[in-house]
């Protein structure tokens, strides 16, 4: 069964017993429409051996699979990430936190992070990660993104120091210049290089395509979203891009149905709502959509992204005052640096109010804010089009 749901031939399982400084291992391939056991092993390590770990189990996949891997592959198994267990083990707790994607849990990962690069400075792999959390935290900072932007700069800067060929490296150069830059050419060769050095790396597939898809090019982006799938087929953050791509490109029947698959797998996964929502805005399911936000504004404590969806979606459901009291709040927030221009401008057109909506893109543009990048695509400003303002915005973003 599980082989089916993951679309996949074999299954890698594992076993781990003891405690932190010495454990057994046992792992074991397993053919999933069979249950024939391709191989099995099991071996004691000590924490210093851990790191290796991987490399073992992957050349073993290799052998028993009889998978053609070429010779460079294979050599790359042999790196080591850093000889200190303590940094290695701090490095992969902190990876782990980054992959909730929640600012509370990116801020724990970068303070594990923090104390991994602390205890090996030479730790290449453990800095591309420390910008990776800062980035990621950056874009869930609203108006406060700048420090966070400099100090992913800062750490990834200093893992290509040590490093000039290490994949996660580019890959945060990539993101930040698509994020924070809005360089689109520069951010697509770094996502481009970091494949060539990575094909495995599911999270610069994941950017690549959302990037594509920003740019307008959502059947490229989609591709590198089913390929990011391929790579990591459970994590919720690459199904609701595939959504978000999906809905972007005109196919919205099918970005529901993605989305209320991740509802159903990760219900407490904050980020799915607000896509969800604007899914249904776009089938003009209207009281759909405000439950769906409703739910996503409480997961997030009533973040200003949400209350921005919520304020349109009470306008075009014709609940006038409601989306203006909204506005309002976004506006006091705005004021006081907890919420950002672009967050009011997706608000004004429920209000059907082209002028309002135009000055808010233009204020997000100066101060750089990360809503600006979906201009060129995003359905609800489909209403300026044939503004000449709004033309010339995009002309001036090269969008």
């Amino acid at each position: 069964e599980a082989g089916r749901e993951l679309h996949v031939r074999y299954l890698l399982a594992g076993a781990v017993k003891g405690d932190a400084r010495h454990m057994r291992v046992s792992t074991g391939i397993v053919e999933a429409a069979t249950g024939f056991q391709v191989w099995s092993g099991t071996e004691e390590i000590g924490a210093e051996q851990v790191e290796g770990l991987s490399a073992r189990l992957s050349r073993a996949v290799v052998h028993s699979l009889h998978v053609d891997a070429q010779p460079a592959q294979i050599s790359a198994l042999d790196k080591r990430l850093t000889g200190n267990p303590e940094a290695y083990q701090l490095y992969l707790l902190g990876r782990h936190y980054a992959q909730e994607h929640t600012a509370d849990a990116l801020k724990e990962s970068i303070a594990v992070l923090q104390r991994a690069v602390d205890q090996d400075p030479q730790f290449a792999a453990a800095w591309a990660a420390l910008g990776y959390s800062y980035y990621d935290l950056a874009r869930r900072n609203g108006a406060d993104w700048a420090t966070p932007f400099k100090q992913s700069v800062q750490a990834v800067g200093r893992a290509l120091s040590l490093d000039p060929n290490l994949a996660d490296a580019y890959l945060v150069v990539a993101c930040n210049k698509f994020h924070f830059e809005w360089d689109w050419s520069g951010a697509e060769q770094n996502f481009q290089r970091a494949i060539r050095l990575n094909p495995g790396l599911a999270a610069a597939y994941l950017s690549y395509g959302d990037l594509l898809n920003d740019l307008g090019r959502h059947e490229e982006g989609l591709r590198q979203i089913d390929r990011a799938i391929e790579l990591d087929p459970l994590n919720p953050a690459i199904q609701v891009t595939r959504g978000t791509v999906l809905s972007y490109g005109g196919r919205v029947h099918e970005a529901l149905e993605q989305y209320q698959s991740v509802v159903r797998s990760h219900p407490g996964y904050e980020n799915v709502y607000i896509p969800l929502a604007e899914a249904f805005e776009r089938k003009g399911l209207l009281n759909e959509a405000i439950e769906a936000c409703a739910r996503g504004a409480a997961l997030t404590k009533r973040a200003s992204y949400t209350l921005s969806t919520l304020a349109r979606l009470y306008g075009l459901a014709g609940r006038t005052s409601e989306a203006r009291a909204l506005l309002s709040e976004l506006q006091e927030r705005y004021r006081s640096g907890a919420a950002v221009a672009g967050e009011i401008a997706f608000a004004y057109p429920g209000l059907n109010d082209k002028d309002h909506t135009l000055e808010w893109l233009e204020r997000a543009s100066f101060a750089q804010d990360q809503w600006v990048e979906v201009l060129k695509v995003a359905p609800e400003l489909e209403f300026l089009q044939a503004d000449s303002r709004y033309q010339n915005l995009l002309r001036r973003l090269k969008l």
